[in-house]
């Protein structure tokens, strides 16, 4: 049975769907057989389907009821076994709608969550284009005329910064790559510290 209570946190939304699909295949099967009505009140659950059908009027089995019935006034007995087979599979069925339910319930919060992450990558995207339009030399905020712009491009160096020293291999984590990129990264801003602003050297004789 799944717990969803426990391990939800361990579900994606891709899990839980399938989880969802299969329970409700299993009370559908429990539904169509009648196992969804209480032993003891007698109510049977809504059709999880919302199928218009109701088991209890099934021909078959209600002519089979009605035998077993006819047999058991006859023996002046009840036929205990059919009624514990019925609720054993009741009690399923109560175990199969509450994990249903907890599913629900966590892929609400999957969904939830997805979207907030995406709303925070949408707003951290804005923020990184607003960086980088502050970050164009071209931009007015600047003042540098055409003529200016083009002699500062002659200093420009377009490459890519490469260190050795770090790899990423197919067994890392996506935490431990994140990691690195960032550590990378900050390798390249000291590098390029470094090689835009030249140290002055004094040479005596």
């Amino acid at each position: 049975m799944y717990n969803f209570k426990t391990y939800g946190d361990s579900y994606g939304l891709n899990e839980i769907d399938v989880r969802i699909t299969d329970l409700k295949n299993k009370i559908q099967s429990l539904w169509a057989k009648g196992y969804t009505i209480d032993p003891d009140s007698g109510k049977d659950s809504e059709d999880p389907n919302n199928q218009d059908e109701d088991p209890t009027n099934d021909t078959s089995t209600t002519t089979q009821d009605d035998s077993e019935e006819g047999s058991d006034e006859e023996s002046g007995g009840t036929n205990q076994y059919d009624d514990d087979f019925h609720r054993r599979k009741y009690e399923l069925y109560q175990k199969y709608d509450k994990a249903l339910k907890e599913a629900e319930e966590v892929k609400a919060q999957r969904e939830q969550e997805k979207a907030d992450k995406l709303q925070e990558l949408k707003s951290l995207s804005e923020q990184m284009q607003d960086l980088k339009d502050q970050g164009n030399m071209a931009n007015e905020i600047y003042g540098f005329t055409e003529a200016e712009l083009d002699l500062i491009k002659e200093y420009y160096v377009h490459t890519d910064y490469v260190n050795e020293n770090m790899i990423i291999t197919d067994i890392f984590t996506s935490q431990e790559i994140v990691d690195t990129e960032d550590e990378l990264y900050k390798a390249a801003q000291e590098e390029l510290y470094a090689v835009s602003h030249p140290q002055w050297k004094w040479v005596t004789s």
